[in-house]
């Protein structure tokens, strides 16, 4: 931009995003008295992608206005950051349609998959653990039968947007199938995992949903947590150890969180 507008400073700010500071500036960046201004829309497929501003001295005159030559060029720059900055985001969305579940917004088993197979031997190379829990809402099919599918629905995005809400911005939730959700704790410990897996277990003992204007069953949900290495090396050998602590606290009443221990025999949080 510096090269094509030698004369002018300008920046280019994106819809949406910060409308107090630019995604990209070059030149001073700053108007003068006497600068000649322009503001050229970027749009893409009928989508106002942001707004490129070009300000300083015309080289032909000193008038009020940008030359006509580089408006032409701003105007064309324009239209092609917009539509290369639109193609970026349907990428981006697309991506992000692969990866997360369309109901809770959660990421789902292929994220999940790939965040393991990424991130376990990670973790083992330098020395961290990495421990996960397999969340089951307890008796979630009377939700259907008694309210109907909108309502599960409803109770597992509610339920969903808790633990995105209640954890931290290092850990992955994502869900599995059905009313299970999964836990992805990087760099953190069977003891600190538990502490974790306890807090959610309460808040979702907490939480009520309202389903037309009226509170829905109380929800509970079980929970089984394993660690690596401690349990498992492998992905699938973590998750095994996880959903066998699931099925002893499904076993053992419900509505509580079990770890794995090595040999294989729970043990329930305090």
């Amino acid at each position: 931009m510096a090269g094509l507008f030698p004369s002018y400073s300008g920046e280019l700010y994106l819809i949406p995003g910060d409308s107090t500071e630019a995604a990209a500036t070059w030149g001073s960046a700053r108007v003068e008295t006497g600068d000649s201004t322009v503001s050229v829309p970027m749009l893409a497929r009928g989508e106002a992608i942001g707004v490129l501003h070009l300000y300083g001295k015309p080289r032909t005159d000193q008038s009020d206005k940008i030359d006509e030559p580089h408006f032409e060029i701003a105007q064309a720059i324009a239209d092609q950051v917009g539509l290369s900055i639109a193609n970026v985001r349907l990428r981006e969305a697309l991506r992000l349609q692969s990866v997360c579940d369309p109901l809770t917004e959660l990421y789902n088993r292929r994220f999940m998959d790939e965040w393991l197979s990424r991130e376990l031997p990670r973790g083992a190379r330098n020395g961290k653990s990495t421990s996960l829990m397999i969340m089951d809402l307890d008796h979630f099919k009377r939700f259907n039968d008694t309210y109907g599918h909108e309502c599960g629905d409803l109770v597992l995005q509610e339920v969903s947007d808790l633990v995105r809400g209640s954890v931290r911005r290092s850990d992955i939730a994502c869900r599995i199938g059905g009313e299970e959700l999964v836990l992805l704790l990087p760099e953190t410990g069977l003891s600190d995992a538990l502490a974790i897996a306890e807090k959610l277990r309460l808040g979702i003992e907490n939480l009520v949903v309202t389903y037309r204007q009226a509170p829905v069953d109380h929800i509970t949900v079980s929970i089984g947590v394993a660690e690596s290495p401690r349990h498992a090396a492998s992905a699938s050998a973590l998750l095994r150890a996880a959903d066998s602590a699931l099925y002893c606290a499904k076993a053992a009443g419900r509505n509580r969180v079990v770890a794995a221990v090595p040999d294989n025999e729970p043990l329930l949080a305090e």
